[in-house]
């Protein structure tokens, strides 16, 4: 009895594919991890009808060619080119090697390349399949990508340090947060909301010093917002700005807040949730107005001068001063948005997800109807807590020295405690 057996077709091919001496064209190349440099960030600008590369790797090995396990070394290349794809494979040719972009945690796009067109320097990264759609995406405000990373980057990997601790100032000042690439490339593909994409600045701030060590000499950090209109840049929220839209886009964390009171001191609280209500008039088939309400509930952290604001109408003066200091910041960010003509507040996103009918109405005319819309914002506030004290240390002991040793009444719908 004769077994036969059928060779399934990827065998023979590749039998003939090494019978042929084809194998580097048939089977994917071999390389050894060695051989790669892992970039961290990558920068991006214009120059002239082209485009210049800056590209970020930490290495392993000391300065002057030490054993791995080192100090370390950054590394920074830079190359122009008309396209991305073709800066980045050029750069192999200067360093003995090859940059893998499948680690890169931030993309830095130059001020003058996002106010010529941003998905231009995108799309690259789009496409790419050693790049990531989770990679961060910053805006340089004032600045190339390049100079940026050349003034604050140093070789203990200061600037990469720099990058990942702005997710945690963004949630202790709601003034910046992380926005991904996927996140940008939705932005510029809504035709009815303008794309606002984080930025940093380079910082003249001299903050630290650290002995043995070197120090960038200048610092980044983030500085609000920008805003693109038409997938190029119009203009920008700044730090204080950036707080509103935040708030009115639901993405604000905590914030800081020092307010006056009664006798002018003051008193410092920490925003710590935003409730938003929307409403939209209409006008036979058209949005004439948007009504929003702002609540804004806070910790009272920190009391440096003598006054006793736990009283009612203590409480009640610093919660005023509060909801008036937030209610302009929010006006203002409206006001910037209508004068760019562009809605970067996402007020069509509310208007869409509350009348859904009524919006495919106007939908196609949202970018006319919003600059001209009348906007309205009010804004209360409430103090729920004051932590461990109550009253300024020193106040019992200055209230029993002139004889008024009587509790401070401390209801009210402040609600502390």
């Amino acid at each position: 009895m004769t077994l036969k057996r059928t060779l399934p077709p990827i065998v023979v091919a590749a039998a003939m594919a090494i019978a042929c001496g084809v194998t580097l064209r048939f089977f994917p190349h071999m390389s050894e991890i060695g051989d790669f440099e892992v970039v961290q960030v990558i920068g991006v600008d214009k120059k002239g009808d082209g485009v210049e590369v800056t590209l970020v790797a930490d290495r392993e090995e000391a300065p002057g060619g030490g054993k791995p396990g080192g100090t370390g070394m950054t590394g920074i290349m830079s190359f122009e080119a008309p396209t991305v794809f073709e800066a980045i494979n050029e750069m192999n040719l200067y360093s003995d090697k090859r940059r893998h972009l499948g680690y890169v945690d931030f993309l830095l796009v130059g001020e003058d390349a996002a106010r010529d067109d941003m998905a231009k320097y995108l799309d690259f990264f789009t496409r790419n399949h050693e790049t990531r759609f989770s990679m961060v995406v910053f805006i340089v405000r004032g600045a190339t990508a390049k100079q940026l990373i050349k003034e604050t980057a140093t070789a203990n990997g200061r600037m990469t340090d720099a990058l990942m601790s702005i997710d945690e100032s963004a949630k202790m000042l709601s003034n910046s947060r992380m926005l991904r690439l996927i996140d940008v490339a939705r932005m510029l593909g809504e035709p009815y909301a303008a794309a606002v994409v984080p930025t940093i600045i380079i910082s003249d701030t001299d903050f630290a010093e650290i002995v043995g060590a070197e120090t960038p000499g200048k610092a980044l950090v983030p500085d609000g917002f920008a805003v693109l209109r038409g997938g190029r840049l119009a203009g920008y929220y700044d730090s204080r700005l950036a707080r509103a839209y935040n708030i009115l886009t639901d993405k604000a964390y905590t914030s800081p807040v020092s307010v006056r009171g009664e006798n002018g001191e003051y008193t410092a609280l920490e925003l710590l949730q935003y409730d938003i209500s929307f409403d939209t008039l209409w006008e036979a088939e058209d949005s004439t107005g948007i009504r929003y309400g702002v609540k804004l509930h806070a910790s009272l952290m920190e009391q440096p001068g003598g006054e006793n604001v736990f009283t009612d109408d203590g409480l009640q003066a610093i919660e005023n001063g509060a909801a008036e200091l937030i209610k302009r910041e929010l006006e203002d960010a409206v006001a910037a948005s209508q004068r760019l003509g562009c809605d970067a507040i996402e007020a069509g996103r509310r208007v869409r997800m509350k009348y859904p009918v009524r919006w495919e109405k106007i939908a196609d005319r949202w970018g006319e109807l919003f600059p001209r819309m009348d906007i309205r914002i009010e804004v209360t506030c409430v103090i729920n807590r004051s932590y461990e004290m109550r009253e300024r240390i020193g106040v019992q002991m200055a209230a029993a020295a002139t004889g008024d040793a009587a509790t401070p009444d401390n209801g009210g719908e402040g609600g502390i405690g």
